[in-house]
């Protein structure tokens, strides 16, 4: 009766690790997962959140001189949230420069260049960060839309990573496909029951670089 009682739990077990590994594999299934094999660039002076060399250099002074770098970049839910879920915020090409900056200055003691930030920025795929309690990025799952008047348009396509453990999603928006004068909406949702889903609205102008 024991060895029974023994046996049942191991098989017991191996099949909730199972499901786990299913959980943690599954956790890219709407967008592309390669984001190492993108090619960076930063030339398009018409996009949204262009900057110039000065614009750079400046980014980097001010790296130096705050250390609330994403507070005005946090994404605020557009209905009811997911404890698992921390924070979400964009991460436009001005704020990739600040933090890139400040990691060279705390790691290195020195001033990053302009050039090998702009190295690290991109004209085409515009970074989301969200970030999870535990190693809950694995568990959750993205997709993203826009609408207008409730009607869904063409696809958005991104690139999806986890890092950190779980404890760090990246989304990288394909900007070529998406329209900035209209919202995004993001949908974060657990991948075992797509009922608990916590939606972001992104308004892109709000956190455009000019006017």
């Amino acid at each position: 009766m024991f060895k029974m009682m023994v046996s049942s739990f191991i098989i017991m077990l191996i099949l909730s690790m199972a499901g786990l590994l299913y959980l943690y594999s599954s956790g890219s299934s709407e967008g592309e997962s390669d984001i190492a094999n993108l090619d960076f660039t930063f030339e398009n002076s018409d996009y949204l959140f262009y900057l110039t060399d000065g614009e750079i250099a400046s980014a980097i002074q001010e790296s130096r001189e705050s250390i609330r770098l994403i507070e005005d970049y946090l994404i605020e839910l557009n209905d009811t949230g997911i404890p698992e879920i921390a924070f979400v915020y964009m991460e436009p090409p001005i704020l990739t420069a600040k933090l890139e900056a400040r990691r060279i200055s705390d790691h290195f003691g020195r001033t990053a260049s302009v050039p090998e930030i702009k190295e690290g920025l991109s004209d085409r795929y515009l970074p989301v960060i969200g970030r999870f309690t535990g190693n809950h990025a694995f568990v959750f799952d993205v997709s993203l839309h826009q609408e207008t008047d409730g009607e869904d348009l063409h696809e958005v396509q991104f690139y999806e990573e986890n890092s950190g453990g779980g404890a760090v999603k990246t989304i990288l928006i394909d900007m070529e496909t998406v329209d900035p004068s209209i919202p995004l909406y993001m949908d974060v949702f657990d991948v075992s029951d797509p009922a608990l889903t916590a939606r972001y609205r992104i308004d892109f102008e709000t956190f455009q670089t000019h006017d």
